[in-house]
């Protein structure tokens, strides 16, 4: 019989603790350990309380928590300090696989077992190179986004500075130097693109981490990017040196808002799209809002005891 790999799930959540078991305990096997990242905004009680179901040792609560924002670098400083928590582990995993807590398997833990034996050197990253041709993404590196507060970043230089205020916003920053332009990518790096879903081989992870300490103004930079995790951990891994970027198998996991209709992305996953999410070849699917579908998540279930009883 295989041996379990030994799988280290990064996890993500600022809501619907109840949603939280439900994914730990359908993702829950020998070899799993689950690290936890609550939004400082949040509550951490009613999601220890939630999980009651899953062995302690096997949950790691991450205790340095990032008060995350959509758009900005927190949800990319999140990840350093999981990819640290992880790594300082007397175990190591064999991967480490990034979630939030609105997503859910649809394969089961055999099935992406086996697949995963089939790439256990590799590192499994999705991306694509940042070109003139990807306009929307090359914009949100060559402005400045600049965090505020919570849910509200600022421009520069503004696209529109029709408004007398944006006009002059633009004209401040322009004249403190501290915002230079053009804006220039650190070490003159070729930028990649993809999603924030991935899984890590531990080396990989560490590459991260050595990279991030050894160049601050690389950090810097993209503190100043918009939306940046899709950006910022394709661009470090794919500018590594080849022994990094030999074990990079360019594959997506996660059924997510590309493989959607158009216009889409922003409403949770339905019933209706049970056909396309199970013959699309993923294993994981997002995002799942139980108050807009309470029986997607049932009918998941309900498949994947189905896909167990078969072995």
């Amino acid at each position: 019989m295989a041996i379990p790999l030994r799988l280290a799930y990064l996890i993500f959540v600022h809501k619907n603790p109840a949603q939280l078991g439900r994914l730990l305990k359908r993702l829950y096997a020998p070899g799993c350990s689950f690290f936890i990242h609550v939004d400082a905004k949040t509550n951490l009680d009613p999601f220890r309380a939630a999980i009651n179901d899953i062995p302690a040792d096997s949950v790691v609560w991450l205790a340095k928590r990032k008060a995350v924002s959509w758009g900005d670098f927190s949800l990319s400083a999140a990840y350093l300090t999981g990819f640290q928590t992880i790594l300082e582990q007397r175990l190591q995993p064999d991967f480490i696989i990034t979630l939030s807590g609105q997503d859910y398997p649809i394969a089961t833990h055999d099935v992406l077992h086996d697949w995963l034996s089939r790439h256990s050197e590799q590192t499994i990253l999705d991306h694509v190179m940042i070109t003139d041709a990807l306009p929307d993404i090359l914009d949100r590196v060559e402005r400045y986004y600049l965090s505020t507060t919570p849910h509200r970043i600022l421009v520069y230089p503004h696209p529109n500075p029709d408004k007398r205020k944006k006009r002059l916003f633009n004209s401040v920053l322009r004249r403190s130097g501290l915002f230079p332009l053009p804006r220039q990518m650190p070490l003159n790096h070729q930028l990649y693109f993809g999603t924030n879903w991935f899984q890590l081989k531990p080396l990989a992870a560490r590459y991260i981490l050595d990279f991030c300490q050894a160049n601050p103004h690389y950090v810097q930079f993209f503190r100043t990017t918009y939306v940046p995790e899709e950006i910022f951990f394709q661009t470090i891994l794919l500018n590594a040196p080849d022994a990094i970027r030999a074990t990079i198998y360019n594959h997506r996991m996660t059924f997510m808002q590309w493989d959607r209709p158009p216009g889409s992305y922003v409403i949770p996953i339905s019933t209706s799209e049970l056909p396309a999410m199970l013959s699309s070849g993923k294993f994981f699917a997002r995002k799942f809002e139980p108050q807009y579908d309470s029986q997607v998540l049932d009918q998941l279930d309900q498949y994947l005891k189905g896909g167990e009883s078969m072995r």
